[in-house]
């Protein structure tokens, strides 16, 4: 008997996210690399979720969306059931939460869907 999913499903999953500009941030211990790895001048954007969140399986097009018009910002993505302790440290309190990052501080966040319009100019502003 076989646990876990198949070969052919990881592989198909990791096709996925190497045609992505949106890196998936697996668990804290990788949430905390990440934060430690961050040029201290650059964007970076990352969208809380949970994937039984009907709003966040929806925001996942206009954040794609998003991600393809500013290739200057490093879009990343987590699940916060992966992720329990960075959702706590950060306070995510309701879902999708989406966090401007400049280095490893927090500039500014968003809470519940957003569409890469909203995305977009939510970045552009941050940046005044």
């Amino acid at each position: 008997m076989m646990l876990g999913p198949s070969p052919a499903i990881s592989a198909k999953k990791e096709i996925i996210m190497h045609n992505t500009r949106i890196v998936q941030i697996e668990n804290d211990e990788s949430f905390i690399e990440l934060l430690h790895a961050v040029d201290p001048a650059k964007q970076t954007i990352v969208k809380f979720g949970a994937i039984w969140c009907s709003p966040c399986t929806t925001m996942k097009r206009s954040f794609f969306q998003a991600s393809e018009s500013k290739l200057d910002i490093d879009f990343f993505e987590t699940d916060i059931d992966e992720c329990p302790a960075s959702a706590a440290f950060w306070k995510i309190q309701s879902l999708p939460t989406t966090v401007l990052y400049v280095g490893s501080e927090e500039v500014s966040r968003k809470e519940g869907l957003l569409s890469s319009t909203q995305i977009l100019e939510w970045i552009d502003k941050s940046k005044k």
